[in-house]
């Protein structure tokens, strides 16, 4: 497995390319510009990973779908941010309401051949939630974990209540891994539980 990370847009958001043996599965693709450059590389797009609804991770998504068919995974919550202009803050901006379909996710899901554990984490926005691939042993964390930091909690369908505890679950796992966040670089997830000041 090879992983790629693009940088898209005004704020700098992370997506994320997994190339696999029967193509390659995105992780929040922010603009069309992730469309562009799978063209421009000849990829094969099969699937679409959403960590959370906001606008800067899902304003490529139908984009792609519509050039490759492919399957957009998210959870049941983050379903209802994709289609409302204030929860996914696209008002702010320029409305986004996302027209493709999504195949919702609650445990594990096993896309060409890769399990993958689904770790809710709300606090950030409802829906939010952390893609754990098991055999590469790493965690796209969306906006939830960042390196010395989380995602902020003043956005509508934020909650300092569910981000406490989403913090807590992440800080109760006892193995380590890569973390791949939204914004800025990667990090490992030892590394988080040790010193990031919202997990002590």
């Amino acid at each position: 497995m090879k992983i790629e990370r693009l940088v898209l847009g005004a704020i700098e958001e992370n997506c994320y390319i997994i190339y696999l043996d029967d193509g390659c599965i995105i992780v929040d693709p922010g603009t069309n510009d992730v469309l562009h450059y799978c063209r421009e590389k000849q990829l094969h797009v099969t699937d679409i990973l959403l960590t959370h609804g906001h606008y800067d991770h899902i304003g490529g998504v139908d984009a792609l779908v519509e050039a490759y068919g492919a399957i957009v995974h998210a959870t049941k919550d983050t379903m209802r941010v994709v289609k409302d202009e204030v929860l996914n803050l696209s008002f702010r901006h320029q409305p986004l309401i996302l027209q493709s379909e999504i195949d919702i996710v609650d445990d594990d899901i096993v896309i060409n051949n890769e399990k993958i554990h689904v770790y809710h984490t709300p606090g950030h926005v409802i829906g939010s939630c952390c893609y754990l691939f098991e055999k590469k042993k790493i965690m796209f964390s969306g906006d939830m974990l960042f390196a010395g930091s989380v995602g902020r909690v003043d956005f509508p369908g934020s909650s300092v209540e569910d981000m406490r505890k989403s913090i807590a679950l992440l800080k109760s796992l006892d193995f380590n891994c890569t973390v791949a966040p939204g914004h800025g670089d990667s990090t490992t997830l030892q590394e988080e539980q040790k010193y990031n000041p919202y997990f002590q």
